[in-house]
């Protein structure tokens, strides 16, 4: 008979309608547990209110996580509701669930581990969001793959002289700009070193294209070919060579190296 239910029709609004409309606590956990769609299970576990079908589901639905959190949201026996919580928290690395641990550092790891090893950048934001770590907040703002990630990472610092330190090590000018220009929760002092940095980015930009000239000062053709060594006796920079192919013309010239400025 269940089966032929409205709550479970092809069509998810008519199913909807028809868990709107149930109070049988036995004819919602029926629906909670077979309807097709999983929006409709959802509807009818918060609507149930019987702490036994409540638990039953909390405790062994093992293949809605959601579903488990809803029961475990509507129980009265907190205990077990955390022991839900936990379960799903540790085990599928669950920030929802985490975000109603009493055990806060339980859920700082939880918040950690999804920040550094989820693939979905849009959910290690979130648990950035919820992340206090300030080493792991420092690691993800210096090394995630994503800049909207790394931004959040720079907003919820603390540690603000670690934060100008990360900022002065930066060469993606993309995210420096960011940091200067697009988010105004980042503090004053760090958006000023972000601007400072670009500066000298620019600056050594400025001074390394002074050497990729194509005009020999000698014989004034303009055939003068450049190549990078590596500078093997102090290793701060690189020798650039330049030398002209029309004429005996030869430079040798110190470039600063910026990662080891």
């Amino acid at each position: 008979m269940g089966l032929f239910s409205k709550w479970n029709s092809d069509n998810v609004s008519t199913a909807l309608t028809a868990i709107e409309k149930l109070t049988n606590q036995v004819k919602l956990a029926r629906a909670a547990q077979k309807a097709k769609e999983q929006q409709v299970r959802q509807a009818a576990v918060n609507k149930l209110t019987d702490q036994n079908i409540l638990a039953n589901i909390a405790k062994n639905n093992k293949y809605d996580d959601y579903e488990r959190i809803i029961a475990a949201d509507r129980l009265t026996d907190q205990t077990l509701a955390q022991k839900v919580y936990t379960d799903i928290a540790k085990n599928n690395k669950s920030i929802i669930a985490a975000d109603r641990l009493t055990d806060k550092t339980l859920a700082q790891k939880v918040f950690a581990d999804v920040a550094k090893n989820n693939k979905d950048w849009i959910v290690r934001g979130g648990a950035v969001e919820r992340l206090t770590d300030q080493n792991v907040l420092a690691d993800i703002a210096k090394k995630d793959e994503n800049n909207n990630v790394r931004i959040e990472a720079f907003v919820k610092m603390t540690d603000q002289t670690l934060v100008q330190e990360i900022v002065s090590d930066l060469r993606d000018k993309v995210l420096l700009e960011r940091i200067w220009l697009g988010n105004k929760d980042i503090p004053p002092a760090v958006r000023n070193a972000a601007r400072t940095q670009l500066d000298k980015i620019q600056a050594q930009e400025d001074e390394r294209s002074k050497y990729y000239t194509n005009r020999c000062p000698k014989c004034g053709k303009e055939k003068l070919t450049g190549r990078n060594v590596v500078d093997r006796t102090s290793r701060t920079g690189l020798f650039y060579v330049v030398y002209c192919n029309n004429c005996s013309y030869k430079k040798q010239t110190v470039i600063p190296n910026p990662r080891n400025d």
